[in-house]
């Protein structure tokens, strides 16, 4: 079986591959595919992983594409993870937002649209390869932000897409961890949008739900739950996943963006930069055969740093784990669907999908994140919970109403729209700024033009 990523030149590719290779006697993967629209990324973080491959003694081959439809072509899954513009234009977009005093984060608000409208040009290319060159593949799009990728691709008419992303994995295994429950032996219920979404319930096999209790105790609010307050999260019964601190502390929010001298997408593109400079140093050809212990240690280090500038401005105290320490992140999630549909599994997973039936107060083609079952057919929503509180629904509704109008201005190039979407996002609430905004943007990136 052929994996494809699309992004390999990524920060990330060397998690993946190791994630993959101790996957490996549950997945019969063949060949693991990278490609990257930056050949020296691809060269040195493409080469850095084939290196971890080796070192692991994975059993399939790591190859670097030197085309998209090289990389695709009879792939059985296709996974993207792109930065159209790289981390300059991210670090622009949130400056742009920051200049007319509104947050800057790529993933949500009017960054987050910048990102979704450089990204879709090379979102649909990718697409339309794999309409040809791989026509059963399942696509998993970690690319952000991943609700409204998803959201764009399937109101464009491409089937087997769907958006991961690992910060609500996170969140349930810090759940887990606090109330000794073992890893993935708990139903864990998710509901939202993309870093949007909520836990509503969190319970043992054969037990009952412990979120409510939980929610009461006050070390798990101080330790699990923060940075939100516990009155906020027993108030409403739920347990909010990080990015809502953007919504519910917007005003905290905005203050500490404005406080420093950067954004993080600036801070992440003199980070990046420094790493492809020390790697290039160790071994310019990106074998790093003779130099892999000081190659995985430079990245570790890089990794350690970057997750310690997220929780930073996430408002999250922990230390950061080491990259061997942490987590699997957004390669375990990928992973357990793969794992899920290509096994007829029936597991359950989190994937932002097409809500169907499953959050009334929705229409049935919005895509939200959402706990899922996974079978050969892909991901269903599996949601048996009531109402959700009018609060939390409204939020919901409201940022999916952005997003309706954000998928629509950009499949159609409509400014008018766009300025639209962006007054309407709570994150930003004004016509004058949205409009702004949409012209820096559209005149800064031309987005008929695909580099995928």
């Amino acid at each position: 079986m052929k994996l494809c990523l699309v992004g390999g030149g990524g920060s990330r590719a060397p998690l993946f591959v190791r994630a993959l290779a101790r996957r490996a006697a549950r997945l019969p993967i063949e060949e693991l595919v990278l490609f990257d629209a930056d050949p020296v990324r691809l060269a040195l973080l493409g080469g850095l992983a084939r290196a971890f491959a080796r070192a692991d003694e994975a059993p399939f081959a790591v190859t670097l594409a030197s085309s998209l439809e090289q990389a695709i072509d009879g792939a059985a899954f296709v996974i993207t993870s792109i930065r159209e513009g790289g981390e300059a234009a991210r670090a622009h977009d949130e400056s742009a937002a920051r200049a007319l005093g509104v947050i800057g984060q790529e993933t949500v608000g009017a960054a987050g649209f910048a990102l979704a409208m450089r990204n879709a040009p090379a979102l649909e290319t990718i697409a339309q390869a794999v309409a040809r060159r791989a026509p059963s593949a399942w696509t998993l799009h970690f690319t952000n932000p991943a609700g409204l990728v998803a959201q764009l691709l399937h109101d464009g008419g491409y089937p087997r897409q769907l958006g991961i992303c690992d910060t609500p994995s996170d969140l349930i295994r810090r759940t887990a961890a606090f109330a000794g429950v073992a890893p993935g032996s708990a139903r864990a219920e998710v509901i939202g949008l993309n870093h949007l979404s909520w836990i509503e319930g969190f319970t043992p096999a054969g037990g009952s739900d412990l979120l409510p209790g939980l929610l009461r105790n006050e070390r798990f609010v101080s330790e699990v739950a923060q940075p939100f307050e516990a009155e906020l999260v027993q108030g409403v019964g739920l347990l909010p996943t990080e990015y809502l601190h953007y919504y519910l502390h917007r005003d905290h929010a905005l203050e500490r963006q404005l406080s420093q001298p950067r954004s993080r997408g600036a801070f992440l593109e003199t980070l990046n930069g420094e790493l492809l400079a020390r790697l290039a140093a160790l071994d310019s050809t990106g074998s790093f055969d003779t130099c892999r212990p000081e190659a995985e240690g430079t990245y570790d280090r890089y990794c350690a740093e970057r997750d310690g500038s997220y929780r930073g401005e996430i408002g999250r105290a922990q230390a950061p784990a080491s990259a061997a320490e942490a987590p699997e992140g957004y390669a375990g999630i990928a992973l357990d669907l793969l794992e899920g549909i290509h096994g007829d599994t029936g597991a359950e997973s989190v994937a932002s999908v097409p809500n169907g039936h499953a959050l009334p107060g929705l229409d049935r083609d919005d895509v939200i994140e959402v706990t899922v079952r996974v079978g050969r057919e892909g991901p269903v929503p599996d949601r048996r919970r009531p109402a959700l509180p009018p609060d939390v629904l409204a939020l919901i509704q409201s940022v999916k109403a952005y997003e309706r109008l954000a998928s629509q201005a950009i499949r159609t190039h409509d400014a008018v729209l766009g300025a639209r979407a962006l007054a309407a996002h709570p994150l930003v609430g004004s016509y004058a700024i949205g409009a702004a905004l949409a012209r820096q943007f559209e005149s800064r990136y031309d987005s008929r033009n695909p580099r995928a």
